[in-house]
């Protein structure tokens, strides 16, 4: 794909370059783990698509570049261009497909900046007009990350299976193990423990004995939450650790702040609300990763935990 990329920009053929660097973005991510330049090769596509007058595949090629910033964290960079882009969509009501990218980056962002209530609905919303369009990408991501929220605020369980459920295993864009380990996340907050042990192992065969793409962060992560679950501390403090150190490396900066948040929390439980040295590290690090993220309702409750612990904020 590289080459396709270098051979059509040497050729002076735009569209098939534009085209080649999303499909070099996306074997990247989900097969390679790597985001480096993710951002970047879809900025280019957007601003050659564009060039050519290719309005409505430009749109499409701007939302997946605020998809991979927003893996990547950069939450400020991704708000200012989903602004733009939600009008130039506005303009553009015949682009379907790419007028669902933009809006589920915009789930995405909401997601991640903790407004939970707010991401829940447009990702319920959204959900529905993707199924109503037949557009697998955005079906995929909507389920992903309203299983997130749903998992953090604590209710919609159901539902968030229900939506995971349709997804065919096995033919997601994303591939298979993203969605089986939101799954068994799901099943272990719920407390059917044997069922999501059972999910997670069904997860880690579709991964294979190397893991590919992001899912040791997608793997540890529900590994972390069942063995929490099944009050086993030092399997899932070992888990977090895997899952900020596999995020920290693919450069998920906002992932990696809020698996160590999740750590300390856990940590904190695990020593009857007793903040240990090693949960407020975790705090202090993981609520100066989110400002730096742009994400200051994560950094500020963070805050008023560790006031909460007695140790005030510095």
């Amino acid at each position: 794909l590289e080459q396709a990329v270098e051979l059509a920009r040497s050729h002076g053929l735009p569209d098939q370059e534009s085209r080649a660097l999303n499909n070099l973005c996306v074997i990247r991510t989900h097969f390679l783990g790597d985001l480096s330049q993710t951002w970047e090769h879809m900025q280019r596509a957007e601003e050659l698509s564009r060039s050519t007058g290719s309005v409505g595949i430009a749109l499409f090629y701007g939302g997946n570049a605020c998809f991979y910033s927003l893996l990547q964290g950069d939450l400020n960079w991704a708000s200012e261009r989903l602004s733009a882009l939600k009008e130039a969509q506005r303009e553009l009501p015949a682009a379907i497909t790419s007028g669902l990218t933009v809006q589920a980056a915009q789930g995405m962002l909401l997601r991640q900046a903790g407004q939970l209530d707010e991401a829940l609905e447009h990702l319920r919303q959204l959900h529905q007009a993707a199924r109503q369009a037949g557009e697998y990408n955005t079906l995929y991501t909507t389920a992903i990350y309203f299983a997130d929220a749903a998992l953090e605020i604590g209710k919609y369980y159901e539902e968030a299976l229900g939506m995971l459920d349709q997804l065919q295993r096995g033919h997601q864009y994303g591939g298979p193990v993203w969605p089986l380990a939101q799954i068994a996340r799901l099943h272990a907050a719920r407390g059917d423990l044997a069922q999501a042990r059972a999910v997670l192992s069904e997860a880690r065969d579709k991964a294979g004995e190397q893991s590919f793409g992001l899912s040791p962060v997608w793997l540890d992560l529900a590994e972390a939450q069942l063995a929490r679950a099944e009050g086993m501390t030092e399997q899932a403090s070992a888990a977090y650790q895997r899952c900020a150190q596999a995020a920290g490396k693919a450069g998920m900066s906002w992932h990696q702040a809020w698996v160590k948040r999740d750590w300390a929390e856990a940590l904190i439980a695990g020593a009857n609300g007793q903040a240990t040295e090693k949960a407020r590290e975790l705090l202090e690090e993981a609520r100066s990763e989110f400002e730096a993220c742009g994400a200051p309702i994560y950094a500020g409750r963070i805050q008023d935990l560790l006031k909460e612990l007695g140790q005030p904020a510095s």
